[in-house]
């Protein structure tokens, strides 16, 4: 049986962007089960019973709610980021199982996190969309795994602009940035020097 997983950042009892991850829990389960049946608004346990800060919600789902978990949250240290190249993988829907990513890390070292090439285009790393910055402007692959709700988000509100970027094109940019539920952009931010192959 198919399980997804859902990541919702909770900050001082106010649950981000909840729409968005309704969105695509719908888009998912009337694609595998061919209904939606989850209201985040009714299943999430009350914000007010944790305190002020940062928490990561995980929901796993199939059909219904399966477990909900949450917990505090803090940045991953990070230090560069390894390019690998993975033409056949697929990561269109946020499934539990997540072994294609654990493979392809299997080569990362101390502080490093990959960054996966998929026929020549720029995606993502293995638990985030990224964002390259160069003279003012943020860019977002349009060659992603999975449309994150954050990178949605962004795309929407006129901050991130979409383009397509192959490995050639990465030297060109100032910075790279990584985002995703629980990150913001600039939150998790290095030259792109920092890229090594």
């Amino acid at each position: 049986m198919c399980q997804f997983i859902e990541t919702i950042k909770l900050h001082n009892s106010d649950y981000f962007n909840l729409e968005y991850h309704q969105r695509r829990i719908d888009i998912t389960q009337k694609k595998f089960f061919g209904t939606s049946n989850i209201d985040l608004k009714r299943t999430l346990p009350d914000p007010e019973d944790f305190g002020r800060g940062i928490y990561k919600c995980r929901i796993i789902y199939g059909e219904k709610v399966e477990s909900i978990d949450i917990s505090r949250y803090s940045v991953k240290r990070l230090e560069s980021l390894r390019l690998i190249f993975s033409n056949q993988i697929d990561y269109s829907y946020k499934f539990s199982d997540r072994r294609i990513f654990d493979n392809l890390k299997k080569c990362c070292k101390g502080f490093e996190e990959i960054l996966i090439v998929k026929n020549n285009f720029v995606t993502d790393t293995s638990y985030s969309n990224i964002a390259f910055y160069k003279n003012g402007v943020w860019y977002t692959p349009e060659s992603y795994l999975l449309n994150g709700t954050k990178r949605q988000f962004y795309l929407d509100k006129g901050i991130l602009k979409e383009a397509e970027i192959t490995v050639d094109k990465i030297f060109f940019f100032e910075k790279i940035s990584l985002l995703n539920s629980m990150l913001d952009l600039g939150e998790i931010c290095m030259n792109v020097k920092s890229i090594t192959v």
